[in-house]
């Protein structure tokens, strides 16, 4: 590696904090059981669409169309920022990609979407279980955590109540060894209150 490359990498890194310092959903950490953390969500808006097709592509498919309705492709023609994490997850053998929206777009009324394919969806509170890994975005490094997530809830008391969400919260340009990414499932103590096991 020449020195430029390690520079830059290291300029990367110390810059890391301002640049991913984006909007998140707002959640606290109510138990930790080895690497999975149990978070309890406050309710969120997301911009989100389905696409069909290969797992690994239906972010690629998804990202113009949602990224074309916060530049302004909207009945507002309102921009609107960028938060994180880009959430996915399967329904019905098509995925269903989805940008959190930021509070104070939500608070001031979001725009609809011109683009039919696209709906707004308000996500409720709930807790949820979380395992975040770094590396790559291959889906079977993604299947690999969703499973070590289902393992280590197995053996809790806590139930599953939803299908996996795999969460990205860096930009496809960011090193894979520095990207954030995590495994989210919906979970409960006792009966699960709404989707059941997917």
């Amino acid at each position: 590696m020449n020195v430029i490359r390690v520079l830059g990498l290291i300029l990367l890194c110390s810059s890391s904090a301002n640049v991913m310092a984006i909007e998140e959903p707002e959640f606290t950490v109510v138990e930790t059981l080895d690497k999975v953390e149990i978070r309890r969500y406050n309710s969120y808006w997301v911009a989100q669409t389905r696409v069909a097709g290969d797992f690994g592509e239906a972010g690629n498919q998804a990202f113009r169309p949602l990224v074309d309705y916060l530049s302004g492709d909207n009945n507002a023609d309102e921009k609107i920022s960028m938060t994180a994490p880009v959430q996915q997850h399967s329904v019905d053998n098509q995925h269903v990609v989805a940008f959190v929206m930021p509070r104070e777009a939500v608070a001031s009324g979001l725009p609809d979407p011109n683009d039919a394919e696209i709906t707004l969806e308000q996500v409720p509170a709930q807790l949820v279980a979380a395992l975040r890994y770094t590396g790559n975005w291959k889906e079977s490094r993604y299947r690999s955590f969703e499973q070590q997530l289902r393992q280590q809830l197995q053996a809790s008391s806590y139930d599953v109540c939803g299908p996996a969400t795999w969460a990205r919260y860096n930009p496809p340009f960011w090193p894979g060894f520095l990207r954030r990414n995590e495994v989210l499932i919906p979970v409960a103590e006792g009966a699960c209150e709404t989707a059941s096991e997917n």
